[in-house]
């Protein structure tokens, strides 16, 4: 009896991990500008940045990540700046930061140096949609800590 049971609950396990999916975190719903009860300041989903100097946030990723799509309420040329650092404990890394075009992936501006600071900027219109690509070069299993603004 316990030999099926076991070979049950291990042929559950084999068909569970062939099938993948998405895993999406939820929140309560917050005022823009306001923490959460953790001291979280959300800056996911749609925003729209405009003329100024704004903080787009922090977090800490592994292998790559690419921001929600960002609205340009002004035209001007948009500087993306921040500061990394590893989050593993292994040591040095790189990181790889790209403006991009939203829905084709056009690379429109390009940073990817050795530093632990980044800085690239690009002229933009109103009304232009972007994303904002980070990637670890090299190692894609390194953990990186990430904080950055944006002036337009």
């Amino acid at each position: 009896m316990k030999r099926k049971i076991s070979v049950c609950l291990l042929a559950a396990l084999m068909l569970c991990s062939m099938f993948s999916t998405t895993a999406l975190a939820t929140q309560n719903v917050v005022a823009l500008g306001s923490r959460t009860e953790y001291g979280i300041l959300p800056m996911a989903g749609t925003e729209t940045w405009y003329a100024g100097v704004g903080d787009a946030g922090s977090f800490t990723m592994q292998g790559f990540n690419i921001t929600p799509v960002k609205t340009m309420g002004d035209s001007g040329t948009l500087e993306i700046f921040g500061y990394y650092s590893q989050a593993d404990g292994l040591g040095a890394v790189s990181l790889i930061v790209e403006i991009r075009e939203a829905y084709t992936g056009r690379v429109i501006a390009s940073n990817d140096g050795d530093g632990y600071e980044f800085s690239l900027s690009t002229p933009v219109t109103k009304g232009q949609k972007i994303q904002i690509y980070f990637g670890v070069k090299g190692n894609s299993s390194r953990k990186v800590s990430i904080s950055y603004g944006y002036s337009l």
